[in-house]
């Protein structure tokens, strides 16, 4: 988590918007906390390599979205939610 910190401030230092994938909850919070501008949902439905971390999408999304909305509260341009 840490380098991927590290990486997230170099990436917003230079304007860029910075994009994350999570799997659920913890991690959108984690995203967040980054100043992520852009969350990409990925449920267990895509399969893949991070099985125990993963939920079913609309799941996924039902826990994220609230997290999206009340952060988007405090910012002038809204965190997308794909």
């Amino acid at each position: 988590l840490a380098r991927v910190q590290q990486l997230a401030k170099q990436v917003k230092s230079q304007q860029v918007k910075l994009l994350i994938q999570v799997q659920n909850d913890t991690q959108a919070q984690q995203a967040l906390d980054m100043g992520v501008d852009i969350i990409i949902v990925q449920g267990i439905e895509a399969g893949g390599h991070i099985h125990r971390q993963s939920m079913p999408l609309l799941q996924a999304l039902q826990q994220i979205k609230p997290l999206t909305d009340a952060a988007n509260q405090h910012r002038s341009a809204p965190i997308a939610l794909v």
